[in-house]
């Protein structure tokens, strides 16, 4: 928060920018937001600033918007005509390199848990809130539809439990991706002669 009104300071500095009233730095983030837009960056560097300003100067109030309202329209502007864009998604080789790196240093449950939370799309949360209980080996005598692990989030009977961002409870995700069979070993070595209950990631 701090480098990000640092930084409006400096370029009111150069551009010799006032900003000792509200609304001269009301104006003088105008401007600094104009050369954000021009300068290609991303419409998220103006909400940062703002919600630094937030912080850095309460008298300003919770959020600043009305106080700074020009600097609130100019961002409204700025994220209209520069929208945000997605990350691309490291590719597996790199995500594999990670994993590899950190069972060199003796971290083999933390390198599981790079690899399930990549493989099953989940959320740093939802990775942490998984129990034992959560990864369902194969029943093999139960048929094709059970042949491979399976991880239950969102449990709805267990205490402490959370719906999905969707408000989906009891969800279930299939492991039935041939690219990432070679795990089944080491998701029954994480789960074995562990209390259902206990963290599968601690």
């Amino acid at each position: 928060y701090a480098t990000s009104v640092q930084a409006v300071y400096e370029f009111c500095r150069i551009h010799s920018l006032v900003h000792a009233s509200v609304s001269e730095l009301d104006l003088a983030m105008v401007e600094f937001m104009n050369a954000g837009f021009l300068e290609g960056d991303g419409g998220y560097v103006g909400s940062r600033l703002l919600a630094a300003l937030s912080y850095i100067r309460p008298e300003l109030g919770r959020p600043c918007d009305m106080a700074v309202h020009r600097a609130k329209q100019a961002l409204r502007g700025w994220k209209r005509l520069a929208p945000g864009f997605s990350r691309l998604p490291l590719p597996w080789e790199v995500v594999a390199g990670i994993a590899m790196l950190m069972l060199s240093e003796g971290l083999w449950v933390e390198a599981m848990g790079v690899l399930i939370s990549v493989i099953f799309y989940l959320r740093p949360g939802e990775l942490v809130r998984l129990q034992v209980r959560s990864l369902v080996p194969p029943l093999l005598l139960a048929g094709a539809g059970h042949r491979h692990w399976t991880l239950i989030m969102h449990e709805q009977e267990h205490e402490g439990s959370k719906a999905s961002k969707t408000g989906v409870f009891d969800k279930s995700l299939i492991l039935d991706f041939d690219k990432y069979q070679f795990l089944a070993p080491a998701l029954a070595k994480l789960v074995a002669d562990r209390p259902p209950s206990a963290p599968l990631i601690d």
